[in-house]
């Protein structure tokens, strides 16, 4: 879900595979932020839902996670192709099962539905986890750039949305490389005292850095056409370097960012 904050003035959009997960957790725990939307619900959705109006949104910093696309790109193959699906994904849905059909409450019907996605679920991904390890990384990779460019062609979207998604309406990224640091900086903006900290972020089982996984053909295609939001958020092809944690990509995230500076000095 996307979670609100209303008494701290705070939108959190979860992209996935950013480390959205334990910054959701957080908030809960010392916000009391609501979930609103489903999970991975951007701005547009919540506003074609009706469950904000764009009066309120103005009113609102709008936050959300960013991370370097070589980096999110090899982390979905290692989670398709590794233990991850399984033991995580699928774990999860399991264990909502048993609690579900333990609670004499809840509808027979609601129990079925969730044992039928669980089934298809497991059934995708077992053919994807075939092929695409029959692959390797840098077919389906380039095979997914191919795609993705033919789509935008004929949906008149940027190719870059892929790389970096679900930003529209956001106003502040939180960079996952440097999560802790980033979140410590958004307590200093939204006045929140004592600063809010991390559980340990999810591991993805297997995974290696993300440098191993690409040839040069697969890297150049994506710096090609990721480069200015690249360059936007001090992302490249490398090992993580030292940047900003939190990046405002609007003005009203910029007049924030710049009215907590002020108040630190």
């Amino acid at each position: 879900m996307a979670l609100i904050s209303r008494s701290n003035g705070l939108i959190y959009i979860q992209v996935p595979a950013t480390g959205c997960s334990v910054v959701a957790k957080a908030l809960k725990t010392r916000l009391g932020a609501k979930e609103i939307g489903h999970k991975h619900s951007d701005v547009p959705d919540l506003l074609r839902r009706g469950l904000i109006s764009t009066r309120e949104l103005n009113d609102l910093l709008v936050v959300a996670n960013v991370r370097n696309p070589f980096d999110r790109f090899a982390t979905y193959y290692q989670r398709i192709t590794g233990a991850w699906f399984e033991d995580e994904y699928m774990g999860v849905l399991r264990r909502r099962l048993a609690r579900m059909s333990n609670n004499v409450e809840i509808d027979a019907v609601a129990v079925g539905d969730l044992r039928s996605r669980i089934d298809r679920d497991y059934r995708l991904w077992r053919r994807r986890h075939k092929l695409l390890r029959m692959a390797g990384f840098n077919v389906w990779f380039l095979f997914t750039i191919l795609r993705w460019s033919l789509e935008s062609r004929q949906k008149d979207k940027l190719c870059a949305c892929y790389f970096f998604p679900m930003l529209s309406g956001v106003d502040v990224v939180l960079k996952q490389e440097f999560l802790q640091r980033a979140v410590f900086e958004l307590s200093e903006i939204m006045n929140i005292n004592p600063r809010i900290e991390l559980a340990v972020k999810n591991i993805t089982p297997g995974k290696k850095p993300f440098i191993n996984y690409y040839n040069s053909i697969g890297s150049a295609l994506a710096r090609r056409l990721c480069r200015q939001d690249m360059e936007r958020f001090a992302y490249r092809f490398a090992h993580h370097t030292h940047s900003d944690a939190i990046v405002a990509i609007t003005t009203k995230g910029k007049r924030a960012l710049t009215l907590s500076q002020r108040q630190l000095q």
